[in-house]
């Protein structure tokens, strides 16, 4: 398990220099949005590979993932907004890319998809719409995380 340094060591990339690689004519970074259920509800960044965070568990999903991306030399990993599991996932697969050779530029999303969505979701092209076509609070976002655990909680307490 990553120590909370080894999580912070992990470099940053600023919600307004990514906005400009993908506005760029430029290549643009591979995105990987390691969030789990909320990534349709929410919205997400546009053309990002959604690769839920149990994907980086098992060495050989990594790994399949290395071979996959680890030509492109821009990689950039984010979760929704605390920095746990995007810096995670991309510790897993800068570990698994250095065991297998592979050279690569891994950033994490600052601020991850809430903060890139407040500043971008209105410029046309950069963040797909919320599901249900509204801007959501953080405070109804929240609300939401918080009562599926508290349901998941009662299930479990019930059974």
């Amino acid at each position: 398990m990553p120590t909370p340094e080894d999580l912070l060591a992990v470099e940053r990339i600023s919600a307004e220099d990514l906005a400009a690689a993908l506005q760029s004519d430029a290549e643009h970074p591979v995105i990987v949005d390691v969030r789990n259920e909320d990534y349709e509800l929410l919205g997400h960044i546009v053309n990002a590979e959604h690769l839920p965070s149990a994907t980086f568990k098992e060495d050989a999903d990594v790994d399949a993932l290395v071979a996959k991306f680890g030509s492109k030399q821009n990689i950039v990993f984010h979760c929704g907004h605390i920095n746990t599991r995007g810096p995670t996932c991309a510790l897993r697969f800068i570990e698994r890319a250095k065991a297998a050779g592979v050279k690569t530029h891994v950033r994490v999303l600052a601020g991850g998809f809430a903060d890139f969505a407040e500043k971008f979701s209105e410029s046309a092209g950069l963040v797909t719409p919320l599901q249900s076509q509204r801007r959501l609070s953080n405070a109804t976002v929240i609300s939401h995380a918080l009562g599926r655990k508290r349901a998941n909680s009662a299930a479990n307490t019930t059974s």
